[in-house]
Parts: structure tokens; sequence; C-alpha cells
């Protein structure tokens, strides 16, 4: 294995370019270590305690040297060093693998390491959306009706001339060295109140590859009533379950109505009556075809009655 510094952060920083290049010569792969630098107070970061950088583009340094690495042919794995989202639209079409590694303290090179050998098999999921470009921002999964890249089909406004609207890679997304496939979501009920109510969305999960693997399943609620704009959709409940190859199992989530509560134009916490769309699925932009709940009753006064997370249980069903 051989190192080679390449480039730094900023344009000053000592870089070899060529000697980057050379070093890839005999080697299998390159791992390329890409993103900023965390820390305290200073000019010589990117992120940190008083201190920020106005572009989440990657150093110009940096898209020099993967495109430069890209040139030997050899295969491209980024490790991302990051403490916010990076937009890396210029090099993504180089890179075979992408490692999101958040500024992983002194273990991380061997977690890195062990993740991109296969000797673990990934299973984390973006806490984020990862931009196209600055521009985008701001940019999450949860964005309201009609603004952000949730559009409906009556918007005038659609996309940007130079650049797709959505994320370059969405909240929820993550690979692993299995796959994983959904079924139908189902849910115990059709109606419930919107005071006091509860309900159970299921779903089932398959390994259909040939190792183990972990899957962090997620769901995803819509309130289409409300007197004031709501997201598109947000996240209500996940869960993380293990999958032996060819294993399956049911996924549930139980959410009480208290949780799906908003602040109505007089600062009150509520949840009025309507209907509410539910899908789940591996990642915000992966979800499986929505089923429908209606929520009954009178508006739900939830000022100190709020409920934060759902629960969630596991079956796993027995191999024959």
């Amino acid at each position: 294995m051989t190192a080679a510094t390449g480039v730094g952060i900023h344009p000053d920083d000592p870089r070899d370019i060529g000697a980057a290049v050379a070093a890839a010569g005999d080697a299998d792969a390159v791992v390329l270590s890409l993103g900023g630098r965390a820390g305290w107070f200073g000019t010589r970061i990117t992120e940190g305690e008083g201190t920020d950088i106005a572009h989440l583009e990657l150093p110009e340094g940096q898209v020099e040297l993967v495109r430069a690495m890209a040139e030997t042919g050899k295969p491209l794995i980024a490790v991302l060093h990051q403490g916010r989202p990076l937009a890396i639209t210029e090099v993504e079409p180089y890179l075979h693998a992408i490692l999101v590694a958040p500024y992983p303290g002194p273990h991380g090179s061997a977690a890195a390491a062990s993740v991109i050998f296969g000797e673990v098999n990934p299973s984390g999921h973006l806490p984020h959306s990862m931009p196209r470009a600055t521009g985008q921002v701001p940019l999450y999964a949860a964005q309201h009706h009609g603004s952000g890249y949730r559009r409906g089909d009556a918007d005038m406004f659609r996309n940007v001339i130079d650049l797709e609207l959505s994320p370059l890679y969405p909240f929820g997304h993550g690979l692993s060295y299995t796959q994983f496939v959904y079924g139908d979501l189902t849910v115990d009920v059709e109606r419930t109140p919107a005071d006091g109510g509860r309900f159970v969305a299921s779903v089932d999960v398959s390994n259909t590859g040939g190792r183990a693997g972990a899957e962090v399943v997620q769901l995803y609620a819509s309130v289409k009533a409300s007197a004031v704009t709501r997201p598109a959709f947000q996240l209500v409940g996940f869960r993380r379950v293990e999958l032996e190859p060819g294993a399956q199992a049911t996924v549930s989530f139980a959410v009480e109505t208290s949780q799906l509560g908003y602040s109505d134009v007089d600062g009150a916490f509520v949840l009025e009556p309507g209907p509410l769309e539910l899908t789940a699925g591996g990642s915000s932009d992966a979800l499986s075809s929505p089923v429908h709940i209606q929520l009954e009753g009178k508006t739900a006064k939830l000022d100190g009655r709020r409920t934060f997370l759902s629960t969630s249980t596991i079956r796993p069903h027995v191999l024959i």
C-alpha cells in the first residue's frame, strides 16, 4: 500500500498530484481522501467552532486531483470527510464508490478500511440530503409542498435551467454489499381519531443478496389537510433490521397521531382531521406505493400532549 499527499484543503497547501498519479501505477484501486477539515477558530479549516466556508463544492485542487486519478484507469474510492453535506457533482461521475465518514476520530481510518475491504457490510444511511450545488441550499426531504424540489404538477417552476432540482443523494440514502427488497406497506386501520388516535404500519423486508446485512427501514407520513403549509412528507419512524441471506422480516411502526401535530396560525399545537398518506422504504426517494388513513373527528388540541417518536417491532419470518 502506497500513500501520497496529492492536494490539501487550501490553494497554498502542499500538493503533488504527479506523485499521487505515480503512486497509483501498480495499485489495484485508489482510495481518495476528500472533503474538509474541522477545527476551532481558525483559517486553515473549512468548518467548526467560529468557522465556516461559503461553498459546499470540493476545493478546486481536489477536483483536479480526482480528474487526474481518473486518467489512470484505476477504480476510484472516495472517502468524504465532512461535518455537513458536500456538493460533489463535479467528481461523482469519476468515482466507483463513495464512503461518507463524517470526521470519524482516531479509529476512523480502521473503520473506513474495514468497509472498503469488505470486512464489514455497511448499513449507514444519510442523515441529510446531499445537494448538487451550493445554489440548491436549503435542500431537505421535509420541504413544504411547492418548495425546493417537492413540486406539484401544476407548479410553473419545475426546474432550474442548468441543473436538476433533485438532490445528488437524498436523505436516508445508503448502500450495502447485499440487496434488500420491500413488500407492500399495510396499515391496521383505515380510520382513526385525530385526537388520541393510533395506527400500526407494517412492511416486509427481504435480503435477496448473498451475504448478511442490515437495512434501515424508514416510514414517512404526509398530512394532506391543514390550514398551514406542511412538509411534503416527514420521517415518523425508522428501524435497523439485520437479515441473513434469503431471510425476511416484518417491520411494524406504532404511531400516535399526536406525533403528526404542528403549530397552527395562532401558534397552538394541533392536528386537523383529514387524509393521511404513508410510505416506507430504504430512503426518502425509494418508497413504496402510498397507503391512506382518514383522520377523523374534531381538530386535536395537542399542547402538552406531543409525541416525538414512534415505536417499532421486528418479526422475523421462519426460513423453510
